[in-house]
């Protein structure tokens, strides 16, 4: 959707060789294996993860959440507030201090770090 958006907006200023408006839409978005960011065990029932692992959990959650919805066949509005907070998440995830946005935080109220 939110490329189709981008699509229809001129070109305008833009330098096609260099940059295009359509290039400033993330459609894949890299995801390192589970290996690589592993959880460390606290105690017999709880693990740690780091805050980038936290924040793709809970994109993959919400993503699950819309997909739920829409098989459903429920009400579009609703369908919309599940996608702002699967916005929500993939935005704090790249940076976690955008401004009027509240910040993403763990449990223990600790500001979560993001990819800025």
């Amino acid at each position: 959707m939110g490329e189709a958006i981008y699509r229809a907006i001129s070109q305008g200023s833009f330098n096609t060789r260099f940059a295009r408006r359509d290039w400033m839409i993330v459609i894949v978005l890299p995801v390192s294996p589970p290996p690589v960011r592993s959880s460390v065990a606290m105690n017999a029932t709880q693990t740690a993860a780091d805050d980038i692992t936290q924040k793709l959990r809970d994109i993959l959650q919400a993503n699950r959440q819309v997909k739920k919805l829409e098989e459903r066949g429920i009400p579009s509005n609703i369908i919309a507030d599940h996608v702002t907070l699967l916005e929500y998440h993939l935005n704090t995830m790249i940076d976690n201090e955008i401004t009027g946005q509240p910040q993403s935080k763990q449990k223990t109220g600790k500001v979560l770090k993001s990819f800025r």
